[in-house]
């Protein structure tokens, strides 16, 4: 049986500031292929994301949680963590959780709203049940 009650939900503004630097988090991992070379943040290195009208140190001091599964395409965002870490100030915590378990801890993480989990590598079959909990 599913629990469609709302819990309160966490802050707007900081669920919301976590969810965009999850995506931009995401972001940096889906290119990874292009970054990897530069993944030792240094300040000409970034000076195209600085450019761009983005508070990128709005949450600067942050620690964040991603879930990810042990799995080798996952092993190349630990080299971009340097880059995203210097361009946003917020600190990134990389929990490899087994196959089995992912689920069921984002599971437990969306319907509680603790927020301990920032983003996690989800399946997308899963996503029907995310949308019809209002999840994402």
């Amino acid at each position: 049986m599913r629990n469609h009650s709302t819990p309160p939900a966490a802050s707007p503004s900081t669920r919301r500031t976590a969810l965009k630097q999850a995506a931009a988090l995401g972001a940096v991992a889906a290119a990874s292929p292009w970054l990897i070379p530069a993944a030792h943040a240094q300040d000409a290195d970034l000076a195209a994301y600085r450019s761009a009208k983005i508070n990128w140190r709005q949450v600067e001091g942050e620690t964040i949680s991603v879930a990810v599964i042990p799995a080798s395409y996952f092993d190349s965002l630990g080299s971009l963590l340097p880059q995203f870490e210097a361009l946003t100030g917020i600190k990134v915590r990389v929990e490899k959780v087994p196959p089995g378990q992912i689920r069921q801890k984002a599971t437990l993480d969306l319907s509680s709203r603790t927020a301990t989990y920032a983003t996690h590598a989800a399946d997308p079959m899963y996503y029907p049940l995310y949308v019809a909990n209002k999840w994402v």
